[in-house]
């Protein structure tokens, strides 16, 4: 059955429940589609954003306005030309009513035309490149972004270190693509704007298998600091190598919440001590909507919750 521009968008909108008790075809599944990265450098993120999707939908019995829900899983495998023909076939074939992914930015880059010509609502739990904020031409009525920009944070981190530290001096250590490279031009902005500077710029490849030649160029008496911005295994290997070369205790490790995320931390052990990294959420947070939800998904999973378990919980809400 053919759907109308009128019904997207009020998808889009966030009236989920209201549009689908709405319709008339009141017994024809919602179809979902899950873009995510189930292989790669940053599989953990697709395992927690569709564990913490899963849980609330079996909370509310996987139907929205007495229709039942249908998720379609792809896995774009980190790479933007494998995520653009998984979404082609998410929209052209499986013809999906909402689409929640991806994690990694490059693949939102890449299949952001196909989804805005389409009119598909699009929910990005991850990806927080800014091309995606108006006023930039890649905004769209279809996109509704649950997390913050890689700017916004790191903006403020770059701002705080000088005011509450006495670091000045830094080298910027990041992955090198689009979720890298926004993160640490946004911290050398607002380390500027309050009175650092940044003496180095290292940039290793994402997935990069050893860091050893990358962590070389880091001189602890040409900087005071090193602010990282890595993900995922990476991140694992990154501060691991870091304490493992001799830097832990030479020169303090800042960083985005990716170098330290919460699942991420046992295969670190005493390695992540002494890290600062700013973020969103953790399941630490003392309040009683987070304490139920770290209960229920530890009750199903057996294992405390991520951001990424998070955003993937709170995005059908």
């Amino acid at each position: 059955m053919e759907r109308t521009k009128s019904y997207r968008r009020a998808l889009g909108l966030g009236c989920l429940a209201w549009a689908w008790a709405a319709v008339s075809w009141a017994q024809e599944p919602v179809k979902i589609g899950l873009l995510l990265p189930y292989t790669g450098v940053i599989a953990l993120q697709a395992q927690d954003n569709t564990r913490g999707f899963e849980l609330y939908l079996k909370q509310i019995g996987a139907q929205a306005g007495g229709r039942p829900i249908t998720v379609i899983k792809e896995d774009d495998q980190a790479t933007p030309d494998v995520g653009l023909t998984k979404l082609r076939k998410l929209v052209d074939r499986d013809r999906v009513d909402i689409l929640f992914g991806p994690v990694h930015s490059g693949v939102a880059l890449a299949v952001r035309d196909h989804i805005h010509n389409n009119k598909v609502p699009w929910i990005i739990p991850q990806a927080p490149v800014r091309e995606f904020t108006a006023p930039h031409p890649k905004a769209s009525p279809y996109l509704l972004r649950i997390n913050e920009t890689l700017d916004q944070a790191n903006v403020t981190m770059g701002r705080w270190l000088p005011k509450n530290t006495p670091h000045r001096r830094f080298i910027v250590l990041a992955s090198n693509f689009e979720a890298g490279r926004q993160p640490a031009d946004a911290f050398k902005a607002g380390l500027r704007e309050a009175g650092g500077q940044v003496v180095k710029e290292i940039y290793p490849p994402l997935g990069t298998p050893d860091f050893a030649p990358f962590l070389a160029q880091v001189a602890p008496g040409q900087a005071d600091a090193v602010y990282a911005w890595v993900a995922g295994t990476d991140a694992v290997r990154m501060v691991k190598q870091f304490a493992e070369y001799g830097l832990k205790g030479r020169i303090p490790l800042f960083g985005y919440a990716t170098l330290t995320d919460d699942p991420l931390l046992p295969a670190m052990g005493d390695a992540a001590l002494g890290i600062v990294t700013i973020g969103l959420y953790t399941p630490q947070l003392a309040n009683p909507a987070n304490a139920e939800f770290v209960r229920d998904y530890e009750a199903a999973y057996g294992a405390a919750p991520s951001r990424y378990s998070e955003t993937g919980y709170t995005a059908p809400r």
